[in-house]
C-alpha cells in the first residue's frame, strides 16, 4: 500500500523528464531510409503529431510513411514505428 501511495505521488513528477531529457516532446530513437521509431511523451503530444513527424522524416529520402507498429510503456512513454516506402508502396 505504501509503495503504491508513494508512487502515485511520485508520478506526476517523474513524467516531464522525457520532455527535459529529449528537449521537445519526442524523441527519434531511430530512422533511416526505409523506416522510422518515434518515442513521444503523450502527455505532451499526440499520435497524430507523430504521423507529420514520420512523414517529415520519410520525406527527407523522397519516401512517405506507411504505419507499422505501436507500443507503450507504463509510464506512458509511446512507441510508434512507421516504414518508410517509395512512390507505389515499394520499399
Amino acid at each position: 500500500m505504501k509503495t503504491t501511495v508513494v508512487l502515485a505521488l511520485l508520478l506526476p513528477l517523474l513524467l516531464p523528464g522525457c520532455v527535459a531529457a529529449w528537449g521537445r516532446s519526442y524523441d527519434i530513437d531511430a530512422e533511416s531510409p526505409d523506416m522510422v521509431v518515434l518515442k513521444y511523451d503523450s502527455h505532451f503530444t499526440s499520435a497524430a503529431d507523430m504521423a507529420r513527424v514520420a512523414r517529415r522524416e520519410c520525406a527527407r529520402y523522397g519516401r512517405t510513411p506507411r504505419f507499422f507498429a505501436h507500443s507503450h510503456s507504463l509510464w506512458q512513454i509511446e512507441t510508434v514505428t512507421y516504414g518508410c516506402t517509395a512512390a507505389g508502396g515499394r520499399p
